[in-house]
């Protein structure tokens, strides 16, 4: 939804008649051509399923670049020897590391004081005044 026409005319774009899409397709990705039209790699790919196109498989410009020897394998993971890093990583990677301790147990609650019955508790108090004479 659009708030005027003029605002989805900004928004719309010309799908490429099938010429075009197929001169394109030979030589670009996806990606590059959703860029000249300024649409996602996606919208451009069903552009190509609506006129019955078939795109290029995934990874397809990556062979193809490689093929042509403008990319180099990634380079093997070189282990460093120790002296070569900073003395502070070297430091840290001589240092044995802590024992793990057991966690600590958590302290138990104190217990809970036992409360007399209620009718008691009032008879306590109706003759608290009495209890000096008796000691």
């Amino acid at each position: 939804m659009y708030c005027s026409r003029a605002c989805r005319s900004k928004f719309e774009t010309t799908r490429p008649p099938r010429e075009v899409l197929l001169v394109l397709i030979e030589h670009y990705p996806a990606t590059q051509i959703g860029q000249m039209f300024r649409v996602s790699s996606r919208a451009v790919k069903k552009w190509l399923l609506k006129e019955g196109i078939q795109p290029k498989p995934p990874g397809y410009w990556q062979k193809k670049h490689c093929q042509a020897g403008r990319c180099l394998p990634p380079p093997a993971p070189r282990k460093k020897n120790i002296d070569e890093l900073p003395s502070k990583v070297r430091e840290a990677k001589r240092r044995k590391p802590k024992p793990v301790s057991a966690p600590k147990p958590k302290p138990k609650p104190p217990p809970r004081r036992e409360r007399r019955p209620r009718a008691l508790r009032d008879i306590d108090r109706k003759f608290d005044h009495v209890k000096y004479l008796i000691d």
